[in-house]
């Protein structure tokens, strides 16, 4: 895929990203102590809003949520674990 590699903060709880149609995820993780999202996109596709949830260890999640990957932060004293909202 050609394009441009874009990172994005997100926060506890449900976020709501603005990203290029047909951006691929690549990589969720701790950047100083904050969570993190990489993700490669085609800056000339519109922009399309996606959501992303981020919640802890025993946290509930609903069938329309894909795992994309869990961050570690505070010496891992605290695990989010980052999911995309799909479909409705």
């Amino acid at each position: 895929m050609k394009g441009r590699i874009w990172k994005y903060s997100l926060s506890v709880g449900m976020n709501t990203v603005r990203m290029n149609e047909g951006t691929t995820v690549l990589h969720v993780d701790n950047q100083r102590e904050d969570v993190a999202l990489w993700a490669v996109s085609n800056p000339f596709n519109p922009p399309v809003s996606r959501k992303f949830y981020v919640t802890g260890t025993d946290g509930v999640v609903d069938e329309n949520m894909n795992y994309i990957g869990t961050v570690l932060l505070a010496n891992a004293s605290l695990v989010w674990h980052v999911f995309e909202v799909v479909g409705g």
